[in-house]
């Protein structure tokens, strides 16, 4: 089959350096898995090489998408850092006897590294690889309510100053209500709004809306 052809189909492997415990190697950007991992292989190479922790007290079975097992010696605690990072973060890294990641890969960060990293980066110097990881991870922001207490009459909307903590990378955000936090009974309406104004906070205008048969009180400063 055409190499080309090939490449258009399956593309390139989402793979950037990293420094693992202060030394520099190959990681794959994999948002499509929950956990981190780096190979048998690697890990014995280590030096000084970290404690190896055991899973059994906490009866974890790792499953593939075909829910097939995946088999592990156990963990490390580990330090990574990045080109976008300031200072090293800590994770798990869970030990997978393979020799390596798509032909060059030791390390396999996942979904919990991913998010981690996403609230610490700089956006000035993320690279496409390290965006197209952070895109499929979900940060959900809060967002809190002005310093005044605010009455929502019944079948009436408004439009309320929310307060959002920045969290890195983002530049645009959906206000929507989380399904599994509900403080009161009032609808947000999702709309688009910019969110990389200076400072560490932006203000952002939140519209709710009350569809009940009575008025609806929102405390100051209260999460929405």
């Amino acid at each position: 089959m055409d190499k080309d052809l090939i490449q258009r189909m399956i593309g390139d492997a989402n793979l950037d350096e990293i420094k693992l415990n202060g030394i520099q190697t190959t990681a794959l950007i994999d948002s499509g898995s929950q956990v981190s991992t780096i190979t048998e292989v690697y890990y014995e190479g280590m030096s000084p090489k970290p404690k190896l922790y055991t899973l059994d007290e906490f009866g974890l079975e790792l499953t593939c998408e075909n829910v097939s097992t995946i088999p592990y010696s156990g963990y490390i605690l580990a330090d990574i850092e990045t080109e976008f990072t300031d200072k090293p973060i800590q994770t798990i890294l869970i030990i997978k006897p393979v020799k390596e990641y798509h032909g060059t890969a030791h390390d396999l960060l996942g979904k919990n590294v991913l998010r981690e990293l996403k609230y610490v980066a700089k956006i000035s110097t993320i690279n496409d690889v390290w965006a197209a990881g952070f895109m499929s991870v979900n940060t959900d922001i809060e967002i809190f309510t002005d310093t005044k207490p605010i009455t929502l009459h019944p079948c009436k909307s408004r439009t309320v100053t929310g307060f959002y903590r920045k969290q890195g990378i983002m530049n645009e955000a959906v206000t929507e209500p989380i399904e599994d936090i509900q403080c009161h009974s009032a609808i947000i309406c999702p709309r688009v709004v910019r969110i990389d104004t200076l400072g560490k906070t932006a203000r952002i205008p939140v519209r709710k809306c009350n569809m009940t048969t009575r008025p609806i009180k929102i405390k100051a400063k209260q999460t929405l």
